[in-house]
């Protein structure tokens, strides 16, 4: 089996929960001799020397306004059919739902006659913020293009009242398509066709993978008619149970650590800022940030934000290094502004036995509640919230919890089963683990 998988970022440019997934999946199908290829459009992709996935890096994509709406630059990916041409994948499968892999890269393997699978790692599948939020509060993620373009339109700076009126323009955007007016003065018409593409792309899939019940039901209200399969993320290796260590102790400085991308969404600057309300509950809390400066906003204010609360960061992390760092903590922070889908970090921390406390909100309520830990979520956004929950991790009274770890060997026979449903079953592809 041949296999071709579309991430939006892969190593060593980009490190992120759907990037580990990647690899993770790769390696354990080439593994049981099945042929992986991971290809990334633009930036500079390479597997490791120990690695034995091959990734390939594609020509950089058109950037305008429309296309990254629409998720689509008209023709073909530059330089994907010439991919599929040289290498034959029997399926294609979509890790993200961008410009990088997105309608225009469906519709280039449907042609061809080769199927597609698609899994949803993130919300931005179905909201162009990602974070699945109108107005502060909760959304539906329900693809409308006058209710979606008034959020787009708030999120834009523009005033209620203009947002509303244009949330309901009835121009056409082809005529702006040149110009960065196209969003704000034909919204609607620009939605209304990307959300076509959007559904006929995932109509058009073998499968749609969802990391999470919760994402399914998002999918199912969007009335996809596609086959929906829920498949939660995994660690390399076999599956696993690991204990807790809860309640935490005490007696020596509390380490609290934060993994992911060092970014506003992902709630690295409300942590921060939640310091002085944690250390009411544990004042020689130490609070550690590891990750990439993701986005220049945060280069530019976070290190003086950490510096002036005390914190450490200690730079982006990746093996043993990562483990060592990440089984030292206390307690992992997951305070994310946005719905996330696991995420994959609560699975890192767990595997080490660090309990984590996190955003009450889609995976991170269904992940914490599925094991009786609903006791360590807090509000978004929340210090109070957040303080709260650490003080119930330091008064923990029940026993030490045990969890399960799922390895991405049963993820990949997961995938492989998908697989083997889309294209035809090939005598020499070994289709179960060894």
């Amino acid at each position: 089996m041949r296999t071709l998988h579309l991430p939006s970022s892969y190593f060593p440019a980009s490190v992120g929960g759907t990037e580990v997934y990647v690899e993770g999946l790769c390696e354990e199908l080439v593994a049981r001799g099945h042929a992986a290829l991971v290809a990334v459009h633009g930036g500079t992709p390479a597997a490791g020397a120990h690695l034995r996935h091959e990734v390939r890096r594609l020509p950089p994509l058109p950037a305008s306004r429309p296309a990254l709406y629409l998720l689509d630059g008209g023709g073909e990916p530059p330089g994907f059919g010439e991919l599929l041409a040289d290498w034959r994948p029997d399926v294609v499968h979509l890790h993200a739902f961008t410009l990088g892999a997105g309608v225009w890269h469906a519709r280039a393997a449907q042609r061809r006659g080769i199927p597609y699978v698609i899994t949803f790692h993130t919300p931005a599948m179905t909201c162009f913020h990602g974070d699945l939020l109108r107005r502060g509060a909760a959304c539906a993620g329900v693809m409308a293009p006058t209710a979606c373009a008034r959020c787009i339109l708030d999120r834009l700076g523009l005033p209620p009242a203009l947002g509303g009126a244009l949330a309901h323009s009835p121009l056409p955007w082809r005529p702006f398509a040149a110009s960065p007016a196209a969003v704000r003065l034909a919204a609607p018409a620009l939605l209304r066709d990307a959300f076509a593409g959007f559904r006929a792309a995932f109509d058009g899939a073998a499968a749609l993978v969802a990391c999470g019940g919760w994402y399914r039901e998002l999918l199912e209200g969007n009335g996809i008619r596609a086959r929906i399969v829920v498949s939660r993320q995994g660690l390399p290796g076999p599956s696993r149970q690991r204990t807790l260590r809860l309640p935490l102790a005490r007696g020596r400085p509390l380490r609290l650590g934060f993994l992911g991308r060092l970014t506003e969404d992902k709630g690295v600057h409300f942590l921060l800022r939640a310091a002085p309300a944690l250390r009411a509950v544990a004042p020689d809390c130490r609070i550690e940030l590891a990750g990439p400066l993701a986005d220049e906003p945060s280069a530019r204010a976070l290190p003086a934000l950490a510096a002036a609360e005390g914190a450490e960061l200690v730079g982006t992390l990746r093996g043993d290094e990562l483990r060592r760092w990440l089984g030292g903590l206390d307690l992992l922070v997951v305070p994310s502004m946005f719905a996330e889908t696991g995420p994959l970090v609560v699975l890192e921390a767990w595997d080490l036995g660090v309990p984590v406390v996190g955003t009450d909100g889609h995976g991170l309520r269904e992940t914490l509640r599925a094991v009786g830990l609903q006791s360590l979520l807090f509000p978004r956004g929340d210090a109070a919230g957040l303080a709260d929950a650490v003080a119930r991790a330091l008064a923990f009274a029940a026993p030490a919890p045990t969890v399960a770890i799922r390895g991405m060997a049963d993820v990949a026979d997961d995938m492989l089963a998908l697989y083997a449903v889309a294209c035809p079953r090939r005598d020499d592809a070994p289709m179960t683990r060894r």
